[in-house]
């Protein structure tokens, strides 16, 4: 990255970077029954936990040989069963139990397709309490919407319309949770999440049991796709939109109709993980940094210290000098930071003191590696324009007074944040560096912390 010039007139050296329920792990485990399921090769059929407080797709399971096994957390949950059969018949997609599970427990259940699943039993009855209209949460971590897809081809395929969507739904949770803590949310049976919410404020329940309303997780990642089948070929795209940021990825492979088609699901997987955890819209966080500075026979330091926001400009290629693999890029969009000037001349000390804002307009200058769980990246943002900085002396004698006071000129273009290319440790882009002047006494020092936020 090539240096910016600091043109503040008293410096003379120049610079030549989700959440899910809390709790011990539960296991919901057992068999699946009431309906002849889809055999090997002919279709799936899983069971997943939807908590009834956020709607979030805590786990889900393949049924294999009609016995499934759910790791959750403590809390209250609505089972699901779903069965996706290749072709044909459509499947059954049905609720089939609520309960509430504690912490550190395991629960074997008898679950049966044939009925629809028993409400969560009341505890004693005490005062009752009125229900809460159900409302959505913003959440800052990927949540995702799994959406019915487009099937064009042969009727007997029309089935794969929701049935690809719940392929997905079992196969991506595990993907997404590793690789940015995301999670899935629930929205075909989400009315069922919502009855039960009303049904615990009921007078029969106890306040200590009722599930709270108001926690539903709104989803901010939409996925959908199409499956087109041609003779004996088949093939899928999957598109996840971010719902904030308008950033749409797509991901197509194709493979063999008939029972091709689980093991194309199971292709598409790794890469709707990555383009779920896309890259954050903005980083946001604290900066600080110092200089040597000095003003005729005067020395000191011009130190800084703020908060930056870097917004994502688009997607691309790796730059020049860093790994390969694709990056995200971005501008500074926002932030403010304090500067503060110390001086001192013989027995004179100078003091001065100002905010400045962010240069909007300095590019795209700083990128971070995707894909990668500890990203190769580098952070650029420079002050912006400041009519100055208000300057004072003071410890002058009669006999030897100090320098007038006064405005000193601060220009845009210093580097307030530059990290050069470093590697994270985590998804929060951290560090210091400490660099030397050559030719010059002194260096300057930056440290930089900042977090990804949708």
């Amino acid at each position: 990255m090539s240096a910016r010039a600091l043109s503040l007139v008293i410096v003379v050296v120049a610079v030549a970077g989700g959440a899910t329920p809390a709790g011990a792990a539960t296991t919901i485990s057992g068999s699946l029954g009431g309906a002849k399921l889809p055999s090997k090769g002919a279709g799936v059929t899983s069971v997943r936990a939807v908590a009834l407080e956020t709607g979030i797709i805590v786990a889900d399971a393949r049924v294999r040989s009609g016995r499934f096994v759910l790791r959750v957390t403590s809390g209250a949950y609505v089972l699901l069963a779903t069965t996706t059969p290749l072709r044909g018949r459509v499947g059954i997609d049905r609720k089939v139990d609520a309960l509430r599970v504690a912490t550190g427990t395991s629960r074997k259940l008898r679950l049966s397709l044939r009925r629809r699943g028993n409400h969560i039993k009341p505890k004693p009855k005490r005062k009752a309490r009125a229900a809460a209209d159900p409302s959505f949460v913003s959440v800052s971590y990927p949540a995702v919407w799994v959406q019915h897809f487009t099937v064009s081809g042969p009727d007997e395929y029309s089935v794969l319309r929701k049935g690809i969507a719940d392929m997905l739904i079992t196969d991506v949770g595990a993907p997404v949770k590793k690789r940015c803590d995301g999670v899935l949310v629930e929205r075909e049976h989400l009315d069922v999440a919502i009855a039960e919410q009303k049904r615990s404020q009921g007078p029969e329940f106890d306040p200590s049991s009722r599930i709270p309303s108001g926690h539903l997780i709104g989803h901010n990642r939409a996925v959908t796709g199409t499956l087109t089948v041609t003779g004996a070929t088949a093939t899928l795209t999957v598109t996840v939109t971010n719902t904030r940021t308008g950033l749409k990825r797509s991901v197509t492979h194709t493979g063999a109709a008939g029972a091709g088609i689980f093991d194309l699901e199971q292709s598409v997987v790794d890469d709707v993980a990555k383009m779920i955890c896309d890259p954050p819209a903005r980083y946001v966080g604290p900066v600080s940094g110092s200089i040597p500075a000095a003003a005729g026979g005067a020395t000191g330091t011009l130190s800084w210290k703020g908060d930056m926001t870097l917004a994502l400009e688009h997607v691309g290629p790796a730059p020049s000098g860093s790994p390969e693999g694709e990056y995200a890029f971005y501008r500074p969009a926002a932030g403010t930071v304090h500067l503060t000037l110390e001086l001192i001349e013989g027995h004179c000390t100078g003091h001065g003191e100002t905010d400045l804002s962010v240069d909007p307009t300095g590019g795209d200058d700083s990128s971070v590696q995707q894909d990668v769980e500890q990203p190769t990246y580098t952070l650029y943002a420079a002050f912006g324009a400041s009519p100055g900085i208000p300057f004072t002396w003071s410890d002058g004698t009669p006999a030897d007074p100090c320098a007038d006071n006064g405005t000193l000129p601060f220009g845009a273009g210093f580097p307030a944040l530059a990290t050069g290319t470093r590697k994270a440790s985590s998804s929060t882009l951290a560090g210091s560096s400490t660099d030397l002047f050559p030719g010059f006494m002194g260096s300057i020092h930056r440290e930089w912390s900042l977090v990804p936020q949708d």
